[in-house]
């Protein structure tokens, strides 16, 4: 508001000035005059000094506001310049470039050479048309009309000079990466904390429900650290009390008695994480379709704790209930407005009409609806993240020409568009409105019918979703789709494939590729390096194109080593320059997208007699059953056509780079994906029906000091390392305060833990490096020790000086746990020296001899006397 006022104000001088002091020139318009306004040009450059290849911030403006604009409508200043003086003299001009609404503009520049810089900015005058410099928007719909054709001045600012020396202009050290637990929210400031802090918005609905997938081209999490170990952080049931695992009793043993968990068309898990905040839709027991929806729950990602429970079923119209499609995080920046929002988008259908809702994520608050969402019928449209977070759909539309035939076009719909088509300098979704998806259509173009003249024939159109059809070059920009029909899917000998920039819909080239009859070729959502893939289903191979093309760049490779691979489908993703491909046989595949050569092969054994294929089959789908992040892939064995139930399932990590695994667990997944955010991994496990985090847990390290006993000089340093995660095992018992366990224990503990398997008795706890501060200030290390399955551990110090001692405790954390540490203090006080005992003196001759003589002597003439004392008495 502030700069509104400002803005009005200045328009009202500006206009006072002119009819006072300037000509005014009368028009053919009787009730407009135009009129001359000077202007004064403004520059700053910064830093200043600054290094030589550093960044140099350029900000240019004149003084007046262009009165026809606000927002994206109205004219702006074109032709902005700078004039930039190098040190030798010589000079480059950069620009011309054009201002914003509000009459600025600003760059940068990188220096290359010692010396002073000088920069001069120059505004070179306008004449008003009420679009100028802003041709996408009609000049009858600018702000002020009044204005058209007034005409503003030229301008040059003062020189704006600069030193660049070698010694780079000071800035705020960045804070490291962290490298012990962090939560969400990250500080604004720790804007290079983005490579680790990510989110999972959901994007890419199947056609029949949300599946939680990354994004359109697949599951591939550039900005989350892998999760190493199968430590469980935390498990909970999508609605506390639902069923799950076995039903026991009269329903015997059998490994059909379980309570229904979900399928592959009945996911019951398809996660949205923003900001550190887990999204879904709660389904209790008997499917996904209405009736067994029970609202939309937001739970902590690292606690697991509900934030907050939603529920609109009914809420609409009798009948109707909103289901969670995806989540988006939408930046809005212009003078008045710069910053992100979280948001909800949900789909319902009411008395027939599809709607878009959207909803406050930080509440679960409904805000607005889109009606006639997913035009043409298609309930969900393939979705694509733009720059600013906005959602960007690609849909064809299919329309029925009076002579029976059909037409069709590719569209293109934005979400910001269709919500604030003016761009308000206030961004604010209006509260409780209806807005028809059309108006966020932003072109439309014809697809083609025909190929070299030759039409496609009754029946062959393109087709546009996530399980085979279209593949999404996002650096390039360029969708590729495919026009094919044939009996119960399969191509009758050719497929049509053709490449659109999504930036206009231009067709870039378009193809017929010939298959053998009654085949099946699919492509895969991504692409990487300027290459999509394409899988022959019968010929069990892959063959790469251009997107740029359509030409083919690699294939076919070899075909798979299991002819299980053929039920595949599409089960692949790109990342790191290649597609990671995991199939029915139980095999994981890394093909170089550049020129088609195996990385490397893994698979996961032989299942002996624990199914009917021999092998561990692979969760296999387009958007679903793997993710990457981090230098991981993470893949999911099962299979849901039972019964029996599948037993046995495992959730699998292999390194990237080498197909190596990591780690497994037992975990058994029925139609979601494995989400990995922000150093954590959410599935769900239908052998309990549970959902189960990954990740590392919190720690808490002891330490106590007491003499040893039968020693007066040792000390035992002694005590414990426990996990401190918020789960609740099966035990009975919360996690934290359970042992600390090493990595290469952890899935059998886990499964001990939280899926009722047998205790292992091999199991080491974790390694504790010990350390003294001595009473002279002196540290040293002692020793380190490792703690047992109990979590207890022990060590024999024997100090050297006296006085107090400090013990520091240190777990230094591992692929499970983050590290904790612990301190005490005792005071040594050496034994007292004991008194020594005194040595006797030798005894002389005389001792030795004459005076036992002499006692003798006189015993002799004692006894003597006494027996002639005797004698004389008994005398008459």
């Amino acid at each position: 508001m502030k700069f509104a006022k400002n803005r009005i104000a200045a328009i009202a001088i500006v206009t006072l000035f002119a009819f006072s002091t300037f000509a005014i020139l009368p028009l053919t318009n009787a009730q407009h005059y135009s009129v001359t306004v000077p202007t004064w040009a403004y520059l700053v450059v910064n830093p200043n000094p600054v290094g030589r290849g550093q960044t140099v911030f350029i900000a240019m403006w004149i003084d007046k506001v262009p009165p026809t604009a606000m927002g994206i409508v109205g004219d702006r200043w074109v032709g902005f310049t700078v004039k930039v003086t190098l040190p030798d003299k010589t000079t480059t001009t950069l620009g011309p470039y054009t201002s914003d609404d509000a009459g600025g503009y600003a760059t940068t520049y990188v220096p290359t050479e010692l010396g002073n810089y000088t920069m001069v900015f120059s505004f070179p005058g306008e004449t008003l048309t009420g679009n100028q410099g802003n041709p996408s928007v009609p000049a009858s719909e600018n702000n002020d009309p009044s204005a058209v054709g007034d005409v503003y001045g030229p301008s040059t600012s003062a020189p704006a000079s600069f030193t660049v020396g070698t010694t780079p202009a000071s800035t705020i050290p960045q804070n490291p990466l962290p490298t012990g637990y962090w939560q969400t929210p990250v500080e604004a400031f720790n804007n290079n904390w983005y490579v680790i802090d990510g989110n999972w918005l959901g994007i890419c609905p199947a056609s029949f429900s949300n599946t939680g997938d990354y994004a359109f081209t697949g599951n591939f999490n550039p900005y989350s650290t892998a999760v190493l170990s199968p430590h469980i952080v935390w498990t909970r049931s999508e609605i506390p009390g639902a069923a799950g695992g076995q039903m026991g009793g009269e329903f015997g043993s059998s490994e059909q008695a379980n309570y229904f968990y979900g399928c592959a068309y009945q996911p019951k898990f398809a996660p949205i994480v923003m900001n550190g905040v887990v999204y879904y839709d709660a389904y209790p027991g008997e499917s996904t379709g209405d009736g067994g929806h029970d609202g939309w729950v937001a739970v902590n990602l690292r606690t697991g704790q509900t934030i907050w429970t939603q529920n609109y079923l009914n809420y609409f119209a009798p009948g109707s209930d909103d289901f969670l499609m995806c989540g988006q995080i939408y930046v809005y920046k212009n003078m008045n407005y710069y910053g992100g929002d979280t948001y909800l988008w949900a789909f319902r259908t009411t008395n027939g009409v599809n709607y878009y809702d959207l909803f406050d994520a930080a509440s679960g608050k409904y805000i607005l609806s889109i009606s006639g969402a997913g035009m043409g019928g298609i309930m969900f449209n393939p979705t694509i993240e733009g720059s600013d977070g906005s959602l960007l759909q690609y849909y064809i539309n299919f329309t029925f020409n009076p002579d029976g035939s059909e037409s069709q076009s590719l569209t293109f719909w934005n979400s910001s568009t269709c919500l604030n088509p003016t761009q308000s300098q206030f961004w604010g979704p209006g509260q409780n409105t209806v807005i028809p998806y059309s108006q966020g259509i932003v072109w439309s173009v014809p697809l083609p019918n025909s190929l070299n003249g030759v039409p496609f024939g009754p029946g062959v159109g393109f087709s546009m979703t996530n399980v085979g059809t279209a593949a999404y070059d996002p650096v390039n920009n360029i969708m590729v789709i495919q026009a094919s029909a044939g009996p119960a899917g399969w191509y009758p000998g050719w497929v049509i494939e053709a490449g659109y920039n999504l930036n206009t819909g231009a067709q870039l080239w378009i193809k017929n590729e010939t298959v053998p009859p009654f085949s099946s070729v699919l492509i895969i959502p991504g692409a990487e390096s300027g290459v999509y893939a394409e899988f022959d289903k019968e010929a069990l191979t892959w063959s790469g194109y251009s997107t740029l093309t359509g030409q083919k760049v690699w294939g076919p490779t070899e075909p798979y080593a299991n002819p299980l691979g053929y039920y595949d489908g599409c089960s692949a993703l790109c990342a790191y320059g290649n597609l990671y491909t995991w199939t029915f046989g139980g095999w994981v595949y890394c093909y170089n997208m550049t020129n088609g050569n195996l990385v490397w092969s893994w698979n996961d054994g032989s299942a002996g007699e624990n199914t009917p294929y021999g092998v561990n089959t692979l969760w296999i789908s387009t958007d679903s059953f793997a993710s990457i992040a981090d230098g991981v892939i993470y893949v999911e064995s099962g299979h849901n056509y039972g019964p029996p139930l599948y037993n046995g399932a495992q959730l699998y990590a292999l390194n990237t780079t080498n197909g190596k695994e990591i780690w497994s667990i037992l975990n058994f997944d029925t139609g979601s994906c494995p989400c990995i955010v922000d150093g954590y991994l959410l599935v769900f496990n239908a052998y309990d029906n549970q959902i189960y985090c990954y990740g590392k847990g919190l720690t808490a390290t002891t330490v106590t000091t007491s003499p040893t006993i039968g020693s007066s000089t040792q000390v035992l340093i002694s005590g414990t390392v426990t996990d401190q995660s918020p789960g609740q095992t099966c035990l009975g018992i919360p996690a934290a305060g359970t042992p600390a366990i090493a990595d290469q224990y952890m899935n059998q503990w886990m499964e001990y833990l939280y899926e009722q398997s047998p205790e292992p008795t091999n199991a080491t706890g974790v390694p504790v490096t010990l350390t003294e501060i001595d009473p002279n200030n002196n540290t040293y290390t002692i020793g380190v020790t490792t703690s047992n399955i109990a979590g207890h551990y022990n060590y024999v110090f024997t100090p050297n000086v006296p006085g107090i001692y400090t013990i520091i405790a240190t777990f230094g954390g591992s692929n499970s746990y983050f590290s904790s540490t612990a301190q005490t203090s005792f005071n040594f006080v050496p034994p007292a020296p004991a008194t020594p005992t005194p040595t006797p003196t030798p005894a002389s001759l005389v001792n030795t001899y004459f005076v036992p003589a002499v006692i003798a002597i006189i015993i002799v003439i004692l006894i003597v006397g006494a027996v002639l004392f005797l004698a004389l008495r008994k005398r008459p």
